[in-house]
């Protein structure tokens, strides 16, 4: 995180536990009162107007946030075609998570387009969604597909006073051996959390099966002796998929390719907003031919992902993706000490009220339920999005400004 002030303090305000209280600092200046620089050359005014025209608002500054203006995927795939036609650059989706500013872009042109590590831009294992905001920031985990570029909508629904962070998988920067366990890619995703927040108290957010890893990273973190304020599952149950017992990664490369063959929405696409376009589903395939199935299950995802992907890249993420949903289901998950809120999408499901009762045993405290009308594809986009935000922005308001116990968790 850089920070966008500084204050000087005679000594840090401090909790009855001895913790820092976030909640008694002083709000930090801000010199801004113009809304934020404009443009300093002709390139910047030209690619104002693109973000201005994208995003359907009355101006952008060279440092706003593409997400923070209510900018996603996609719109930022509207985005950077948009800059490849004024520009005569190669300029991807997963650029813009890495540079969403015109500031930065603009930076990014000058230097040729040859920015070191920009191969990986996007896929790093910290995404910063928003990282402008002097609030406890949010961290969403991602779902079984590794990247949390379907977080991004929350970015324009929530208040910019939340940062926001992603989790995404390690694995997709790095070919070396994937973790052995999930024990270890929690252990990972917890040190992550506590490098870009050193102090606590912590908000973890997590959809699909990254709503079973928030889970578990929540209950991590209370190990190693932190607060955790929030948990927010995004339909999903504590086992994967509410296993009857563990999967081997050859079992879930058939699981996938079954949801294909009976659905061209089986396995979400890159933005994670919505069903696949047609021409995703899978082939037949013979039964029991995992290198027919493996070659169908990449070819969806080819469908749902930008240009720029390579196909070494698309198969590093689904051998991280298979990696994941089957060390997850040979889990038992740890009980997290606090409240739960969830929602669960009603469209296809028999049973919407089978999914909270699954948490109960897991968690210490109380479920919050919402039942939100849509799909489990729809959740994270259009009204489902803002029904979510809605209600998980009375929450972060309500531990902003709630009384605290003397152990320092709120009652």
């Amino acid at each position: 995180m850089v920070p966008s002030a500084f204050v000087v303090l005679d000594r840090l305000p401090l909790t009855p536990n001895g913790k820092l209280d976030r909640r008694a600092l002083p709000a930090p200046p801000t010199d801004r009162a113009d809304g934020g620089r404009g443009p300093r050359d002709a390139r910047e005014e030209v690619l104002c107007a693109l973000f201005t025209e994208v995003l359907g608002v009355e101006r952008v500054g060279i440092d706003d946030n593409f997400f923070d203006l209510g900018g996603h995927s996609l719109l930022a795939t509207r985005l950077a075609d948009r800059i490849r036609g004024a520009f005569p650059v190669e300029l991807s989706l997963r650029d813009l998570f890495g540079m969403p500013t015109v500031a930065e872009v603009s930076a990014w042109l000058d230097a040729g387009t040859a920015v070191p590590g920009s191969a990986d831009r996007g896929l790093e294992p910290l995404l910063r969604l928003r990282s402008t905001g002097d609030g406890v920031p949010l961290f969403c985990v991602h779902p079984s597909v590794p990247l949390s570029w379907c977080y991004t909508g929350l970015a324009g629904e929530l208040e910019p006073v939340w940062p926001l962070y992603g989790l995404q998988s390690p694995g997709l920067t790095d070919d070396g051996p994937l973790p052995a366990g999930l024990d270890a890619l929690i252990d990972d995703y917890t040190t992550r959390i506590q490098q870009a927040w050193a102090f606590g108290p912590y908000r973890l957010l997590g959809y699909s099966l990254g709503g079973t890893l928030a889970h578990a990273i929540a209950a991590r973190l209370q190990d190693r002796g932190e607060e955790v304020e929030l948990l927010a599952v995004l339909d999903a149950y504590p086992g994967v998929e509410a296993e009857a017992g563990p999967l081997d990664e050859e079992q879930v490369l058939a699981r996938l390719y079954a949801d294909l063959a009976q659905d061209a929405s089986g396995v979400p696409d890159a933005a994670g907003t919505g069903p696949r376009t047609a021409g995703a589903a899978a082939d037949p395939v013979v039964p029991g031919d995992l290198a027919g199935q493996r070659a169908a299950v990449l070819a969806s995802l080819r469908a749902g992902f930008p240009e720029g992907f390579t196909d070494a890249r698309l198969s590093r993420m689904l051998d991280v993706m298979v990696h994941a949903v089957a060390a997850g289901s040979r889990r038992e998950p740890s009980p997290f000490k606090g409240d739960l809120l969830l929602f669960t999408s009603t469209r296809g499901r028999a049973e919407p009220g089978a999914m909270a009762d699954a948490w109960r045993p897991v968690v210490t405290g109380t479920v919050e339920s919402h039942q939100v009308d849509c799909t489990h594809d729809e959740l994270l986009g259009g009204d489902p999005l803002r029904e979510v935000a809605g209600a998980l922005g009375r929450r972060l308001r309500d531990l902003d400004t709630g009384p605290r116990s003397g152990s320092g968790r709120r009652r």
